[in-house]
């Protein structure tokens, strides 16, 4: 059984939902029309409650507290240390289990990190690395593009260059396998895993960081070195010191 018959229905929202040039050029201008119009937030459908919950304070909520999407960063580079905390959260424990859950145990996801300022890891720094959760360490895998061909990869125009992006890219074979359709569900809730665990790492680090939609998914895995019929690109996500504010 390929691929395709294990979740044809995924297969096809999943191109249908890909970015490339002239997809992302519809997007934004989707993007500029709704920034256009007013907007609220729905409201609930509910009278407001009665009875409040205490209140909490404690290092996840004060990570949350500080949780900001920022686009502006300094030309400070990251630090080993900094990468070992953004990582953290995705590596193996000692028994072999991991912090972050998986349906059914299959770990679809690897992540890895396009290193354009890092001070303290010449082994790595410049360098497009996979994250190897077994080891808490980088392996790399080629050169990182300068940040200006970068961009046209991401979709971003910024003025300021991120210290680092994060790619999270799904094996979906083996999840897909054993759960069919729904296997493609369960690789969108752990990519939203991921993504939250990076944030709070970010902010924890008092780090710039947000998340990227824009992305051109053959291009990510082209530059990754992956093959587009077994790799899904999940997310991209920048993050660098912050520009200080004048």
């Amino acid at each position: 059984m390929t691929i395709d018959d294990a979740s044809p229905l995924f297969e096809t929202f999943w191109i249908n939902s890909e970015l490339n040039g002239t997809r992302a050029r519809l997007l934004r201008e989707r993007i500029a029309a709704d920034a256009a119009l007013p907007y609220e937030a729905p409201e609930p459908v509910y009278a407001r409650a009665e009875h409040r919950l205490p209140s909490v304070r404690s290092s996840l909520t004060e990570a949350l507290a500080r949780r900001r999407s920022g686009r502006e960063f300094s030309a400070a580079a990251l630090s080993k240390d900094d990468l070992a905390h953004l990582l953290a959260p995705f590596a193996m424990r000692r028994d072999g289990t991991r912090p972050l859950p998986s349906g059914g145990g299959k770990y679809p996801l690897w992540i890895y990190a396009a290193l354009l300022g890092v001070e303290d890891a010449s082994e790595f720094a410049g360098q497009i690395c996979w994250y190897d959760p077994g080891t808490h360490g980088l392996s790399p895998i080629g050169a990182c593009p300068s940040w200006s061909a970068l961009q046209s990869v991401l979709g971003t125009s910024w003025d300021t260059a991120p210290s680092a992006v994060f790619f999270a890219v799904a094996k979906r074979g083996p999840m897909t396998a054993k759960y069919g359709e729904r296997g493609g569900r369960f690789m969108l809730m752990e990519a939203g895993t991921y993504l939250a665990a990076l944030s709070l790492a970010a902010a924890e680090r008092e780090l710039a960081a947000v998340a990227l939609g824009s992305f051109l998914d053959r291009q990510v895995l082209s530059l990754l070195g992956l093959a587009s019929n077994e790799h899904l690109a999940m997310f991209a996500f920048a993050a660098g010191h912050p520009r200080p504010h004048r």
